[in-house]
């Protein structure tokens, strides 16, 4: 019997130290860095969008991105599971969720980001690597393998969510960055404009036939910072907290095809 009752404990033990892991893995705590942030988003009609960029344009300046018209191109390919596990996530407000995506910047490029961005509560930050055209195209494929090959902590780790997920391509979203920046608690507004998807097409390197999400014009804002705002900026977070409600632009296209 105490045979027993020490091979229990042990047992019992070595559960509760897994919990204890995962909790720490799952909450960690949020702290002032560049990848572990405030965001907040909303959907804004065309001429509030023009209102808050005139505000922006006066106290902030162009991210460094942005061509000679103020915006720069985005081209993503989120991942999801055969049964929508991150969209659904997202769907049901889970305090702690994830998204998986593969991110470029122009059609002509021969890299691309795989990006998983995670969201607790308020609290977000990014894991990024790195890919090759080639590696991009087996990932979209489902051999995730060139993750191993890369051998970074973060790489490994992405090799393991989309392994155990059999995560495959949902659709791609495309759109338009009007981005600005400040120094100060590293505060960054974004307005992104033309958003549309197309599921017929996941190849990030071509250009594609595709749908408006959004009505009428409808832009995305999103507002990232540290700790604080400027008292200008709180006055927009204010006013979107009170007329709208926070946007995936992957879940509205995902909602258009389901």
């Amino acid at each position: 019997m105490k045979a027993y009752d020490g091979e229990f404990m042990k047992a019992l033990r070595a559960n509760a130290e897994r919990m204890r892991s995962n909790l720490k893995f799952k909450t960690p705590t949020p702290k002032t860095s560049k990848k572990i942030r405030h965001e907040n988003k909303a959907l804004i009609d065309p001429c509030t969008a023009d209102r808050f960029a005139s505000l922006c344009e006066r106290y902030m300046e162009h991210d460094k991105f942005c061509d000679q018209s103020g915006s720069y191109f985005i081209n993503s390919l989120y991942l999801d599971t055969p049964f929508a596990k991150d969209y659904a996530e997202k769907e049901f407000g889970a305090y702690d969720r994830k998204k998986m995506r593969i991110r470029n910047y122009g059609y002509e490029l021969d890299w691309a980001n795989l990006e998983m961005k995670r969201k607790i509560d308020v609290w977000e930050y990014k894991d990024s690597v790195r890919l090759t055209k080639e590696q991009v195209y087996s990932v979209a494929h489902g051999d995730f393998s060139p993750l191993l090959d890369i051998g970074t902590a973060k790489s490994v780790k992405m090799y393991a969510i989309l392994t155990e997920g059999v995560y495959r391509p949902s659709n791609i979203v495309e759109y338009d960055r009007e981005a600005f920046v400040l120094p100060f608690e590293d505060v960054r507004i974004t307005f992104d404009r033309d958003v549309r998807f197309t599921i017929s097409e996941f190849d990030l390197f071509k250009p594609k036939v595709t749908t408006p999400v959004f009505p009428d014009g409808y832009v995305v804002l999103e507002i990232k910072y540290n700790e604080y705002l400027p008292g200008w900026a709180k006055k927009i977070l204010n006013e979107i907290n009170h007329s709208s409600e926070s946007v995936s632009k992957y879940c509205a296209a995902k909602e258009i095809i389901m």
